[in-house]
């Protein structure tokens, strides 16, 4: 699958998520109106479901027929949308104006930054000129009476204004007096000692801990030492601990050949259409005699069915069965089968493997 065609799709699945905000519709609102599942409705808005293997031309175009209809917007449109996105060719077609909004805002937001940051450079500028009093480089006589300039002070003035100014507005801090005790330190010479108490709090906390674990887990050996002798000197303790062999239910099986039932339990089946994968004979009674009727294998039939009647048929691997299916109720082997078994399409399929697993499931349940 192409790039062009993926960016085209997100571009398409952007647009209509905007439309859709733009139009007050929720989410909720669209799976209402769509019967569609939350995460088709949100992977369309994020993908336009392009790029998706599951959902064929004829599916995608019926999915955004009803989106178009449940936002508002003309289904044609949204259908040459479409089109454009699985040629990569869409361009913003449903929103033409949105690229000029994205621009304007970008634009915005520039001038904006430019404008915060020529403010901060003016204000940085007029602190850095205004100098107070005293913010020089600091000078220290000597006895010869020849000036020197202190390098600190020196170095300070150098760095920029931002650290002169800084240097000036900060009153410097009073010396803390060392910990350590000693006579040889040199004047003005402070040193730290590091907090000390933080690590003894964590260090006490630590074995308090494993103190604890230590004395719980002593506490279970003990309870499991008491409670195995209890067992083996209690009378019949041997007996009491034995369990009773499982017995194995047989997994539930199928013939070779399957007969299903087809009964018209609602109104009458008028008609239902029947595709089964084995040719056979199938009687046909009326008022004055009765005829066969040769069925073909894999040749779609259609049969009339009278309310409340049953009709039987055999089938080998699958059997199909479309039109008046939510009228009806099937029967494999005298199990009834699940009506969920319908496709999007309307048809009811009837599968040898699902019909064994759906059985076994059934065994399992108690």
């Amino acid at each position: 699958m192409s790039d062009a065609r993926i960016t085209a799709g997100r571009k398409l699945a952007a647009d209509l998520n905007a439309i859709r905000k733009e139009s007050g519709v929720s989410v909720k609102d669209v799976m209402d109106a769509t019967r569609l599942a939350e995460n088709v409705v949100e992977e369309m808005e994020i993908t336009g479901l392009v790029s998706n293997p599951m959902f064929n031309r004829v599916y995608l175009r019926s999915i955004f027929r009803s989106y178009a209809r449940a936002i508002g917007l003309e289904e044609s449109s949204v259908l040459n949308a479409l089109e454009e996105a699985l040629g990569g060719t869409y361009d913003g077609s449903l929103r033409p104006g949105a690229d000029l909004e994205t621009v304007n805002v970008d634009e915005n937001d520039r001038m904006s930054s430019d404008k915060a940051t020529d403010e901060d450079t003016s204000a940085r500028n007029e602190s850095g000129t205004d100098e107070a009093p005293g913010s020089g480089s600091e000078v220290d006589e000597t006895e010869d009476g020849e000036t020197v300039a202190d390098p600190e002070a020196n170095k300070a003035t150098q760095q920029g204004p931002e650290l002169s100014a800084t240097s000036v507005s900060s009153a410097p801090s009073p010396p803390v007096p060392s910990a350590l005790p000693g006579p040889a330190q040199p004047a003005g010479r402070v040193v730290l000692l590091p907090n000390m108490r933080g690590m003894w709090v964590a260090a006490v906390a630590a074995i308090v801990l494993i103190a604890l674990i230590a004395v719980a887990a002593l506490w279970v050996v003990s309870r499991s030492d008491t409670a195995q002798e209890d067992i083996q000197g209690s009378p019949g303790a041997t007996e009491a601990v034995e369990q009773p062999a499982l017995i194995e239910l047989p997994k539930p099986t199928l013939p070779d050949t399957l007969s299903i039932a087809v009964t018209a339990s609602v109104e009458p089946l008028d008609p239902i259409r029947i595709t089964l994968d084995m040719e056979q004979q199938m009687l046909i009674s009326s008022v004055t005699d009765t005829v066969q009727l040769p069925i073909e294998p894999f040749v779609r039939f259609p049969l009339w069915i009278e309310m409340d009647s049953t009709v039987v048929f055999r089938f080998l691997q699958v059997a199909e069965f479309e039109r008046e299916v939510e009228h009806a109720t099937f029967t494999v082997e005298g199990h009834k089968l699940p009506p969920e078994w319908v496709d999007e399409a309307g048809v009811y399929t009837v599968n040898r493997d699902s019909v064994l697993s759906w059985l076994r499931r059934q065994s399992d349940v108690p």
